[in-house]
């Protein structure tokens, strides 16, 4: 009889486990008549292992034992059917398997006596599931010390086999209950490792969830350009992290995971003279196992994990080693997301400096530029010598105008330049707010008065508009942070909401506090032009102009929700946006709220 096909997994029986196991051994070796009934399944390194041993006589230390699986198929090849069992006699078995535990060396001669049983006989029932073999139980010491023959044997296997099925079940189960928690562990570990956009988190992360999650005694993460401290292969053999960065290149091309077992002698990854060093380093004073999987992604391996068993030999399952394997290819993503995350983190430092940079530059030429326009303004109006300062350009004064067309021209200059001015100082304010190394004070500010500050500063401005502007504040209305930072949003908000409305229109500004959500809210809400959907998606994008025509007609850098936005998450709020077009827009500010003990007395 040849073996079918091996279960491409395995079980690592514990607990209650174990018990469930070897109680079905136990009804084995029973049915049977023999002393002992011990499982084996297969491993992933090409062996099946001893998980669990049951019968009067169960010896204990049977447990861990490893039986190559090219031994294992030549006892099914030759084994003599009785029935599903299959027998090999002593003679035969010793040519087949190189190491037969016995429970004791034969005490007298038993060539004269054929019916009884030889230490060395060989007796296995393949335990099967749909023609895949799951495992192997072998069976000894037969209670009457007899080769079953005749009716007995056949009663025997017609009992092994009944009590065989409930055993495959539960190894069955075993390892549909193994693939579900390592593939449960696996997944937390991805989303944990994937909400870290810091490499160095993340790879913290998976070396403590796979310590625990594969009961391993060390883990080592290693990513190539990323240096993480003395790589510990190097204390166990400098040789060590060469051969083993070739062996992840060479598993990662062919999509598996290495694991050495603590009686494998050889791989098919590692070279046969490379790998005895590998064996030496890992195992100085006896057995210990490790498994290697690479990290990559596409084409590219670029790194390494290495986790060992030092204070245990308990050889690796294969769903052990394809969880492994899996870890590796999903760290490759997590590793690109990091890179990416961590060039864009680089790139806007930089463009924060460079935009910074260039404002500060811009900052006293465009100065210079509007005083000489006030005395050419001041010029053009027949007052030599004037203030210096840029007019509105209208024409209006007590000089009698020298050239209209020079005035005029100095006074779209002068337009001009004053909205380069605000280009320039809102640059800096988003270099400003974007700067992660500026700390944010920890004081208290008065919401309800930097509101009234961008009311009064901004009244002028909507009176000429024909706007009215309502104010409403109710409750304590305390937050902490940056007073003259939260004073430019309100500024900012209240100053939009004026230039998007209409002659007549009326612009609110409305303040409470909400102590349910322990939240300072801040409404401007206006009945102007509105906002479109397409273009609420995009307002807090840098630069961003809408293709509304009746808005384009307002001028503005694209900048200033950017800003607002920004220094509100920084002060840990946010600002949320209600407009529909040609309905008008509400724009909230939520802030925490300081409790009113905290605040100063009024």
């Amino acid at each position: 009889m040849t073996g079918g096909e091996w279960a491409g997994g395995s079980i690592e029986a514990r607990g209650e486990d174990v018990g469930e196991l070897t109680a079905h051994l136990d009804a084995l070796a029973a049915a049977t008549g023999f002393g002992i009934a011990s499982l084996s399944v297969p491993r992933a390194v090409g062996e099946i292992t001893i998980v669990a041993v049951g019968g009067p006589q169960a010896p204990p230390e049977l447990v861990g034992r490893v039986t190559p699986l090219g031994e294992v198929e030549e006892i099914l090849r030759r084994g003599r059917p009785w029935d599903r069992l299959l027998f090999l006699p002593e003679d035969e078995a010793v040519e087949v398997v190189a190491d037969i535990w016995t429970a004791d060396e034969p005490t007298r001669d038993l060539a004269d006596d054929p019916g009884a049983w030889h230490p060395y006989d060989l007796l296995v029932l393949p335990v099967e599931d749909d023609g895949v073999n799951l495992g192997l139980v072998w069976f000894d010491l037969p209670i009457d010390g007899r080769r079953p023959e005749g009716e007995a044997r056949s009663r025997m296997a017609a009992s092994a086999l009944l009590a065989a099925r409930p055993l495959a079940r539960a190894i069955r189960n075993q390892r549909l209950l193994e693939r579900a928690r390592l593939a449960q562990g696996a997944a937390q570990l991805v989303r944990r490792a994937n909400e870290q956009l810091d490499l160095d988190r993340a790879l913290d992360e998976v070396t403590s969830t796979l310590r625990r999650l594969l009961r391993v005694d060390e883990v080592d993460v290693r990513v190539a350009g990323h240096p993480r401290g003395p790589d510990p292969l190097v204390g166990l053999d400098p040789r060590l992290p060469e051969i083993v960065d070739r062996a992840a290149e060479r598993c990662w091309q062919r999509g598996v995971a290495s694991a050495i077992g603590p009686r494998t002698q050889s791989n098919d990854i590692i070279d046969p003279r490379e790998f005895a060093i590998v064996r030496a380093a890992f195992a100085p004073a006896g057995p210990a196992t490790g498994m290697l999987a690479p990290i990559g992604a596409g084409p590219d391996c670029f790194g390494r994990i290495v986790v060992r068993r030092t204070t245990s030999d308990r050889d690796w399952t294969d769903e052990e080693v394809a969880a492994l394997r899996d870890m590796g290819e999903e760290l490759g993503r997590v590793v690109l997301t990091a890179r990416a995350y961590a060039r864009e983190q680089e790139a806007s430092a930089y463009r924060g400096r460079l935009v910074a940079a260039v404002g500060r530059e811009l900052r006293q030429p465009i100065g210079s530029m509007l005083g000489h326009l006030g005395d050419l303004q001041e010029a053009a109006m027949g007052r030599p010598g004037g203030s210096g300062g840029v007019g509105d350009g209208d024409g209006s004064g007590d000089g009698e105008v020298v050239d209209p067309h020079l005035t005029g021209a100095v006074a779209r200059v002068a337009r001009a330049t004053q909205r380069l001015s605000g280009v320039v100082t809102d640059l800096i304010s988003l270099a400003l707010v974007d700067d992660a190394d500026r700390a944010l004070p920890d004081r208290l500010v008065d919401l309800r008065e930097a509101c009234h500050a961008a009311v009064e500063l901004l009244s002028i401005r909507a009176a000429r508009a024909g706007i009215a502007l309502v104010e409403e504040y109710r409750g304590d209305l305390w937050t902490t942070g940056d007073a003259a930072e939260i004073e430019r949003v309100m500024i900012n908000l209240v100053g939009n909401a004026v230039k998007y409305s209409e002659a007549g229109g009326t612009v609110r500004v409305a303040a409470r506090a909400e102590t349910a959500t322990t939240e300072a809210v801040v409404e401007i809400v206006d009945d102007g032009i509105g906002i479109s959907p397409e273009d609420r998606d995009r307002l807090f994008t840098e630069f961003f102009r809408t293709d509304n025509p009746q808005a384009r007609s307002r001028e503005g850098t694209g900048l200033g929700l950017v800003i607002a936005a920004r220094i509100i998450a920084r002060h840990g709020g946010r600002v949320e946006v209600e407009s529909e077009l040609g309905s008008g827009s509400t724009f909230r500010v939520r802030l925490p709220l300081t409790p009113p003990s905290a605040a100063p007395a009024s």
